[in-house]
């Protein structure tokens, strides 16, 4: 074998090596695909449902949704946890935190790509030369912190759009409510006989008899008693109302969340479909070097 032919078979070899190594990648990539989305969406989950659904409950709350001890109750639940958020993390409250279980698990992920790579290499000695261009393709050292920051930035784009959810049915519910307590606790003041009077019998002596009764009523230990209860239910039903307002403001958070968890899920599949076409592309122009130096040792062997 003329030897100005060895190094242009080692270099077909290596090539060949390396087309074997590409067209592994690519099934194993293919095969993982599903998976490796399943594991960047509950990624992005967790890490919404941690750093996001708080702040947007802030953002879609309308405090007049609630009103009496109710929206007392709203106050003071959102002093606190703003108290505490500014304690744990100064700044702006709509400042998102870094995604870190998405980062982490991309990395996670790129860096089994790279040592399966290696481990490739290394097993069938592909010369340094002919690997440059797949270590250029996995040299993405910085994708996991770029990935991040498309991931918050678009997060709160989204959460600064919101704007408070009015409820008026639901205000309407509490004021028919607060009423009902009134008109048992009225009744309960002025006795039966004396309301019954009053309304069977709308003079100005009834109604006037029926204040006396109320207002002596009131400062009686029966009264007393009354007013403490009317007190008691108005508080338990302030906090009804406030945590049925704030579950539907978590459900409404989470629908949110979810429309959101869309679109960073489409921010990580193109994270992944970038290296997946540049290794189409190496193994396209593979293919053509490997044509043309075939065809050039058929040229060769038949001079």
């Amino acid at each position: 074998m003329p030897q100005d032919h060895l190094p242009k078979r080692r270099e077909l070899r290596s090539l060949e090596d390396l087309r074997q190594i590409l067209s592994e990648l690519r099934q194993d990539l293919d095969t993982q695909l599903d998976q490796c989305r399943q594991e960047g969406r509950q990624a992005i989950a967790d890490w919404l449902s941690r750093d996001l659904t708080d702040r947007l409950i802030d953002r879609i709350e309308d405090p007049s949704a609630l009103i009496g001890a109710g929206r007392g109750l709203l106050a003071i639940s959102r002093h606190w946890r703003l108290k505490q958020e500014q304690r744990s993390r100064p700044g702006d409250a709509l400042e998102i935190l870094e995604p870190k279980p998405v980062t982490a698990a991309f990395s996670r992920r790129w860096q089994r790509l790279r040592t399966k790579v290696e481990l490739l290499l290394l097993r069938r000695e592909v010369p340094e030369p002919a690997a440059l261009s797949l270590h250029r393709v996995l040299d993405q050292g910085a994708a996991a912190e770029l990935l991040g920051d498309r991931m918050t930035q678009a997060a709160t784009a989204r959460a600064r759009d919101l704007r408070p959810l009015p409820r008026p049915g639901f205000r309407a519910l509490q004021l028919m409510s607060n009423a009902l307590l009134g008109a048992i606790f009225l009744l309960a003041l002025g006795g039966p006989e004396t309301w019954r009077q009053a309304l069977d019998s709308p003079t100005v002596a009834n109604f006037t008899g029926l204040f006396g009764a109320l207002l002596s009523g009131l400062f009686s230990p029966r009264g007393l008693a009354a007013l403490a209860v009317l007190a008691l239910l108005h508080l338990l039903l302030a906090l009804r109302f406030h945590r049925r307002h704030k579950n539907f403001l978590r459900r409404r958070a989470q629908k949110i969340i979810q429309s959101i968890e869309a679109e960073l899920a489409a921010l990580w599949d193109q994270a992944w479909e970038a290296p997946a076409a540049e290794l189409a592309r190496l193994s396209a122009e593979l293919e053509q070097r490997l044509a043309q130096a075939s065809a050039l040792g058929e040229h060769e062997k038949g001079t």
